[in-house]
């Protein structure tokens, strides 16, 4: 996912103690800081990266949407599966490329857009994109 490029990849951690903890780091420390989080639930990695925040955006590589279909009462008891094909059908329907990436989180789907990195200058078409995504979703 973070290749060279500009920029700081965040970490994230929802505790018991603090709501949410987030870290940036570089690439080349990212690998051992990792070894940190092994093992821990709640634990969140940036798909972009940031300058030191995650609201300075030095470069996108990614979108993603995140479906929380549980709470839509008459799909809260499908299975991923049938959650992901009616999804599929969504976005073809949209004419939205399928994600690269899609994962169960137990409840929901998280699905990821990989694209070629470009400058976080572009972040008003990125956020255009995304709100593309959402709707199609909705």
């Amino acid at each position: 996912l973070h290749g060279s490029g500009k920029g700081y990849v965040t970490v994230a951690q929802k505790t018991h103690r603090e709501p949410w903890v987030q870290h940036s780091h570089s690439v080349e420390k990212l690998y051992e800081v990792l070894l940190e989080y092994a093992g821990l639930d709640d634990v969140y990695l940036s798909l972009n990266r940031c300058y030191g925040t995650r609201k300075r955006i030095a470069e996108v590589s990614a979108m993603y949407s995140d479906l929380d279909y549980y709470n839509v009462p008459e799909l809260a008891h499908i299975p991923p599966e049938g959650a992901f094909t009616l999804t599929l059908d969504a976005l073809e329907q949209a004419k939205i490329p399928c994600p690269s990436l899609a994962m169960s989180t137990g409840r929901g789907l998280n699905l990821v857009w990989r694209h070629k990195p470009v400058s976080g200058n572009v972040l008003s078409k990125w956020n255009l994109c995304q709100q593309s995504i959402c709707e199609a979703l909705k």
